[in-house]
C-alpha cells in the first residue's frame, strides 16, 4: 500500500504525489479526503479513489480501519478534518515548491549547456590562439567567445551549488515522512470516531453509499 496526494488542477500536487507515492503506511488504515475543488488527499489504494468520488459528493472525508469505514460530508466535521490535514498540506506545498525550482534550475542549467556546446563548436573552427592567422575582428570573437564561456561555467556552478542545497531540503522534509504518516492516521481514526459519537459521521459498508 503507498500514500499520494491528488490535485485535479495543481502542479505543485502533483510533484508532491511523486514524492509521497514511495512512503509505505499502516495497512489497516486508509482515508480519503476531497475538499470542495476536487482536490483530493488519499492514502490508500489508489482504486478506491475514484470509485469513493462517484458515490458520495463533494465535499466529503472517508476512512477505513481494520475492515470498518466511515464517511462525514457535514462541514462542521470537515472543519476538523481539514485542521488535521493542515501540517501535512503545509508540508506537501513546500515540498512542491522546492521540487519546481529544482525543474525550473534543471531546465536554465540544459539551456546554459546547449550554448557552451555551440560556443565549444564555433571555437573548434577557427584557431586554437588568437593571432595566428586571424584577423582582428576573428580575435575579438574569439576573446569574446571566451569570455562568454567562462560567464557560463560560473553560471552552471552556481546553479549546481543552488541545486545541492534544495536536494538537501527536499531530504529534510521527507525525513520522517513515515512515522508522521503513522501519526496522521491515528489522529484522523480518533477524530473519526469523535465524529460518529456526535452524529456527524457514521459507518459505511465497504463498496455501498
Amino acid at each position: 500500500m503507498r500514500m499520494s496526494m491528488r490535485a485535479a488542477s495543481s502542479a505543485t500536487m502533483t510533484v508532491v504525489a511523486a514524492l509521497l507515492a514511495a512512503t509505505p503506511v499502516l495497512a489497516r488504515t486508509a482515508f480519503v479526503y476531497v475538499d470542495a475543488n476536487g482536490v483530493g488527499i488519499t492514502s490508500g489504494e489508489p482504486e478506491e479513489v475514484a470509485s469513493l468520488r462517484a458515490k458520495f459528493d463533494q465535499p466529503f472525508f472517508w476512512l477505513s480501519r481494520d475492515g470498518k469505514a466511515y464517511v462525514a460530508t457535514d462541514p462542521r466535521a470537515l472543519t476538523r478534518v481539514e485542521e488535521a490535514l493542515r501540517p501535512l498540506r503545509e508540508r506537501s506545498s513546500e515540498q512542491g515548491v522546492v521540487g519546481a525550482r529544482q525543474a525550473a534550475i534543471g531546465i536554465q542549467q540544459a539551456t546554459i549547456g546547449l550554448e557552451q556546446a555551440s560556443l565549444g563548436l564555433g571555437q573548434a573552427g577557427g584557431s586554437a590562439e588568437p593571432g595566428k592567422g586571424e584577423d582582428a575582428a576573428a580575435a575579438q570573437r574569439h576573446a569574446d567567445a571566451k569570455k562568454r564561456q567562462q560567464e557560463l561555467a560560473a553560471r552552471q556552478e552556481a546553479l549546481a551549488k543552488e541545486q545541492k542545497e534544495l536536494a538537501a531540503r527536499q531530504s529534510a522534509l521527507a525525513e520522517g515522512t513515515k512515522e508522521r504518516q503513522a501519526k496522521l492516521e491515528e489522529t484522523l481514526a480518533g477524530l473519526v470516531q469523535d465524529l460518529v459519537r456526535q452524529g456527524l459521521a457514521r459507518e459505511v459498508a465497504r463498496g455501498s453509499r
